[in-house]
């Protein structure tokens, strides 16, 4: 039993790591934009002076760059993607969500402001699951989240101190002022909550893997 266990493991640990998953070669995309992000509401990002757009034709799970720009009302600096929501924060940290998305409608139908100031907000893709930051560093996670009510209903905050933070099916991963890196345990591959920090350090065989203490 063990042993078919431990062959199971392994398979798996070659399909994360199969070269497959990095692809083949960088395909330029026409435009300019200083953020972007892909989910599975497709590809979104803004440029230096916080216009908003989206891609055509890369909402679902279309593996495709898209057919062309469609510029989106409104301004945002930092932009990221969800499941049928996407979330951002302009100029004034003040925090944003798109309503309306559906699969006949992938560009949405307007902005909604949520209470609260963020100089950064991350969305998973898989679970909706949003956390962000604010000008002191302070982490937010916002509760209430369901299939229902994909904007929440409040924040809860999280310590520690983070710059930037990110969130997906790996977990929620974030950066300090100081550069370093933390990893926030218990909220990857299908978990959710607020986990608790560990920080991150390596060591070096073939190739490096992270570990955690």
């Amino acid at each position: 039993m063990n042993g078919r266990l431990a062959l199971c493991l392994v398979v798996v640990g070659c399909v994360v790591y199969s070269d497959a998953a990095f692809g083949t070669s960088w395909l330029q995309v026409q435009g300019q934009l200083n953020d972007v992000d892909v989910g599975q509401s497709g590809v979104w990002g803004c440029n230096a002076a916080n216009d908003i757009y989206f891609r055509l034709s890369t909402e679902g799970s279309a593996d495709h760059v898209g057919t062309d720009w469609l510029h989106i009302a409104g301004k945002l600096k930092q932009i990221n993607v969800g499941k049928d929501i996407v979330w951002g924060v302009n100029s004034g940290n003040n925090i944003y969500v798109r309503n309306g998305i559906h699969h006949d409608n992938p560009e949405g139908t307007g902005w909604e402001q949520i209470e609260g100031s963020l100089t950064q907000v991350s969305v998973s893709s898989s679970n909706n699951e949003v956390w962000g930051v604010n000008v002191n560093s302070n982490i937010y996670r916002r509760t209430g989240i369901t299939s229902e009510n994909l904007k929440g209903s409040g924040w809860e905050q999280i310590d520690g101190g983070l710059k930037w933070v990110s969130v997906g099916e790996a977990g929620v991963w974030g950066v300090n002022s100081q550069d370093n890196i933390y990893y926030r345990s218990q909220t990857g591959y299908g978990q959710s909550g607020k986990g608790k920090v560990r920080n991150m350090i390596y060591f070096v065989t073939a190739r490096s893997f992270p570990f955690f203490y």
